[in-house]
């Protein structure tokens, strides 16, 4: 419910920074007046820091669905799928007049880039070695591209930012994983006509969910952003981020004094991607995910979960095409009472992919 603390000041008016501090306070409000059970500083944190993150982003999302120039039919469906994306701001737009009234526009309502990408196909799982895997599961992966920073405003909070969610069926959970990479500011250090480089600043959060592995972190991070033209219109990007984990949890193996099946705490992640594509289209993607969580609550523990991917993609039929995917989770839990327990699950999937816009 941190979002809709969130856009209930981001839709009167406020700016991302200026909402902020409304979702860290209702927040409190909610978390020391409002729970039946004692206040917990873990909840406090999450519903703040993804709440305004989440909330920033179905913001932009519900406003570049919304027309404000548009009238009739089509303006109302616009308005009713605005309202179910960022509910509070729909109701403040009811309330103002803003859901029939017309006028301009925000100029950023369409970024340059505005993709959204579906896979869906198969997947193979094991618990440990890939070749002796007898489990195949079907999934879906729908990606959404907000802006690019490179032809954007860096100046401002999420002008540029990546959601991933993947529904895994017969699994853990059907969320079987959610990412967000939201660009909170950045400058050039470098352009050429063949390359340029941006010093950035970003707000993530990520999420796992599996038989092996349950893992959740939000964390911020500075990070170095570069694209290079190559030949035939084709380009290679590459990022690395560095920076503390906020707060993060992972599945625990052992129980605690607190009765919680996980632990929890700070650390730090590594971020490294690269890929080559042309026109929107990614044929080559390649990433490796590092982080750190050192337990403050719960068993006493390091954490150390990774993911390695590779991707391969190429086109077939207008909008759409087919892809190889290949994908590497890691997890070392270190226990100062217990023994360490290892996890290692590798996933290959084969999919079809739709690009939805």
């Amino acid at each position: 419910h941190g979002s809709l603390y969130f856009n209930a000041a981001r839709s009167n008016g406020y700016s991302f920074w200026e909402s902020v501090p409304f979702t860290f306070g209702g927040s409190f409000l909610w978390e020391y007046f409002n729970e039946v059970h004692h206040p917990s500083m873990n909840d406090w944190i999450s519903t703040s820091v993804g709440g305004s993150a989440m909330g920033e982003m179905l913001h932009r999302l519900a406003t570049s669905v919304r027309n404000n120039e548009g009238s009739g039919s089509g303006r109302t469906w616009r308005e009713v799928a605005g309202f179910a994306i960022d509910p509070v701001g729909g109701l403040n737009r009811v309330i103002d007049g803003d859901w029939s009234r017309r006028h301009a526009n925000p100029e950023d309502r369409h970024p340059r880039n505005y993709r959204a990408r579906l896979d869906a196909g198969m997947r193979n799982v094991s618990d440990d070695r890939l070749f002796d895997a007898d489990t195949t599961k079907a999934f879906m992966e729908f990606e959404f591209d907000y802006g690019d920073p490179f032809f954007g405003d860096l100046g401002k909070p999420y002008s540029h930012f990546d959601m991933l969610l993947q529904l895994n069926f017969n699994d853990a959970s059907l969320i079987g994983r959610f990412e967000s990479d939201g660009l909170l500011a950045g400058t050039f250090v470098k352009e050429t006509e063949a390359a340029s480089h941006i010093i950035s600043a970003h707000l993530h959060h990520d999420y796992i969910n599996t038989f092996q592995i349950e893992f959740g972190a939000q964390a911020v991070s500075a990070g170095l952003l570069s694209r290079f033209e190559t030949v035939h219109g084709m380009e290679m990007r590459t990022e690395v981020n560095l920076g503390p984990i906020l707060l993060g949890s992972v599945t625990s193996d052992y129980p605690s004094v607190s009765g919680r099946s996980y632990d929890y705490g700070p650390g730090a992640l590594v971020l490294l991607s690269a890929s080559f594509g042309r026109d929107g289209w990614d044929y080559l993607h390649a990433s490796h995910q590092q982080f750190w969580i050192h337990a403050i609550s719960g068993n006493e523990a390091d954490h150390f979960v990774s993911m390695t991917r590779l991707k391969l993609a190429t086109p077939v039929f207008d909008g759409g095409g087919i892809g190889f995917e290949y994908l590497l989770t890691l997890a070392d839990r270190t226990y100062v009472a217990y023994p360490d327990v290892h996890v290692r699950l590798p996933q290959m999937r084969l999919f079809a992919e739709f690009i939805l816009k």
